[in-house]
């Protein structure tokens, strides 16, 4: 099995692995636009300013590099065609091995907003990492939520397993999920994480998956020492093999590999 993370903007599933054995190789991109100003042209008429949405320029005309996505608004604004832009780097894309096999991440750079087509080359990565290695399937981890890096995450996806917590906010999120999984036409599983937290959420959120005709593959109770594991970058698997959490996760695992057969 290949490991992709495709959580660019806080990759963390290498820490949870227990961090890489070996790194293959490391590849910075460049594909990040950023405006900038050429003065001599410049006659002050601030209108960049006015135009710009994600106030990357400052009253001084300095342009935030942070701030700044590269979409062509202030140069549209610019009477004089002043503002021209310029290629910068946007991340890197890792691979290596940890313990459990091949892991593709990638680190989007500070201040930048381009996930999707990153998480799009990871992925892409990935997918012929397992056609080379052989590998029986590709496992994405992807980014909460339903922004353009999951949805860039679930593309070509044969399955999908929905984590949820029995929080306010998870039951609020899993159906947005639930609607775009559907959209997309993937075959969706269901799992609770930090199970007993709070029983009314927990049945609120198993009541959405039954609805949904969504199976649910278990649930993972609340336990402290996934954060002793994790503190430690060693899977709470192998932190505490018999832990009530642990248990439940390779029950998990099992049963997915069983509805599924990929394993």
């Amino acid at each position: 099995m290949v490991g992709v993370d495709a959580d660019v903007d806080a990759p963390n599933l290498y820490l949870l692995l227990g961090d890489f054995m070996e790194i293959q190789s490391e590849e910075e991109l460049y594909e990040s636009k950023k405006a900038f100003i050429e003065f001599d042209r410049c006659t002050r008429c601030m209108k960049c300013l006015e135009a710009c949405q994600n106030g990357a320029i400052t009253r001084d005309l300095r342009i935030i590099p942070e701030l700044c996505d590269g979409c062509p608004a202030c140069a549209f604004a610019c009477p004089e065609g002043a503002i021209k832009f310029k290629i910068t780097y946007s991340g890197k894309i890792i691979v290596g091995s940890t313990k459990y096999g091949k892991l593709v991440m990638a680190k989007l750079a500070l201040g930048e907003r381009g996930s999707g087509s990153l998480v799009e080359s990871v992925r892409n990565i990935g997918r012929r990492l397992a056609f080379d290695e052989g590998a029986s399937a590709i496992l994405v981890d992807a980014a909460a939520g339903t922004g353009c890096s999951t949805i860039s995450s679930i593309t070509g996806a044969s399955y999908a397993v929905i984590v949820a917590e029995p929080t306010p906010t998870s039951l609020y999120e899993i159906n947005r999920v639930i609607d775009l999984l559907k959209h997309f036409k993937i075959k969706s599983f269901g799992v609770i994480n930090k199970a007993g937290i709070n029983k009314g959420v927990e049945d609120e959120i198993v009541n959405v998956f039954d609805k949904e005709g969504i199976e649910l593959l278990g649930r993972v109770p609340y336990d402290p020492l996934v954060l002793e594991a994790v503190s430690h970058m060693v899977p709470i698997v192998d932190y505490s093999p018999k832990s009530a959490s642990s248990l439940a996760i390779k029950r998990i695992y099992d049963k997915l590999g069983e509805v599924t057969g990929l394993w």
